[in-house]
């Protein structure tokens, strides 16, 4: 499985539509974005009161001139158009970030089998601990679906604990599910 948080959640469903390994069962997005423009357009206006001109067209010259490609480009809304393996969306209703909105409109084009979790009350990345029992849910749920049943790969997940997401930095991690010696399905 392939799972994200913020920009980690965007990276994933960047992937989603790419032949990925067979090990990679599903896709498990919280509180990603559409694209960094949209993202950085919304910012700008909701925290610093800024138009987006002339600021993102400053920004989009720079990105592609140092990265080489737009801020749009990197747009999940189109990627999970493609998308191969189900995904489960998660996000927090009051997220002033990342709102809840992009959530949706990236839900509305992925082509995949897909649920969605929206935790009522939680901000940017704050899913898992306003609300464990839903998120642990949903995860149990998710998987056992894309599973047909509690096989290796959930036993592999179940090895990482989901409490330890505070403790991770860069906002992106991946839990990757491989045969465990010895089980089967």
């Amino acid at each position: 499985y392939l799972h994200g948080i913020s920009m980690g959640g965007s990276t994933v469903l960047m992937a989603s539509g790419l032949e990925l390994p067979k090990q990679v069962k599903g896709i498990i997005s919280d509180c990603a974005f559409t694209s960094p423009k949209e993202v950085f357009t919304h910012v700008l206006k909701t925290m610093y009161h800024l138009t987006a001109f002339p600021v993102m067209q400053g920004a989009e010259i720079v990105n592609k001139k140092l990265a080489g490609y737009g801020m749009d480009e990197c747009n999940a809304k189109r990627e999970v158009a493609k998308a191969k393996l189900p995904i489960l969306f998660i996000h927090g209703s009051k997220d002033t970030f990342v709102p809840a909105r992009m959530c949706r409109e990236i839900y509305d084009c992925c082509a995949s089998p897909k649920k969605m979790l929206i935790v009522e009350g939680a901000a940017h990345g704050e899913s898992y601990f306003k609300n464990m029992e839903a998120y642990e849910k949903a995860l149990d749920d998710f998987i056992d679906a894309c599973e047909g049943k509690r096989g290796e790969a959930y036993e592999c997940f179940e090895q990482y604990n989901p409490r330890d997401i505070g403790k991770i930095r860069g906002g992106l991690w991946f839990v990757g599910c491989f045969p465990i010696q010895g089980k089967t399905k």
